[in-house]
This record gives C-alpha cells, structure tokens and sequence, in this order.
C-alpha cells in the first residue's frame, strides 16, 4: 500500500475466508426544509454523510479468523433527498 499515492496493489487467490469492512458513519444535517408526523418522524433536507473505514476482519462462515486495524480512511457525500 502507497498511502501518499493512494493505491495499494492486489491480486487474485483463492481463499477460504472472505473480508468485512468495519465503518463508522457520522450525519451531520446541513439544510433542514420540513417535517412530518407520520407514525415516525420524517424529514426532507440535506446532509453530509462521513464514513471513517477503521478495521477489517476476516471471517469463515461458522467464525472470525482475524481483525485488522486500518489507517483511517474517511468519505464524504453530499446526498440531498428531496420530495415532489
């Protein structure tokens, strides 16, 4: 992995385990248009949505083989949910 180029190389195996990534996910409310009162409370606005990528872990189907701290990778996306 090249962390100041952001790469990092991988190949193809055959294994007897597959990969999780483990996530934290902030919401921070940016723009708040209206709310409703239907059962539950719902609203229209806009947000940015963070996610921090921080371990992975290896898993079998019956058990946990290993997990793995990463550096802390972070997203951001501007999603924006809008009615008609």
């Amino acid at each position: 992995m090249d962390r100041h180029q952001l790469t990092a190389k991988v190949k193809q195996e055959d294994v007897n385990y597959y990969t999780e990534a483990l996530k934290t996910v902030d919401v921070e409310i940016e723009k708040f248009y209206e709310e409703k009162q239907i059962g539950v409370t719902v609203g229209i606005g806009e947000v940015n949505t963070t996610e921090y990528y921080h371990t992975y872990i290896k898993k079998t189907i019956m058990k946990l083989l290993s997990e793995t701290r990463l550096i802390c990778l972070r997203c951001l996306f501007r999603l924006w949910a809008g009615g008609s």
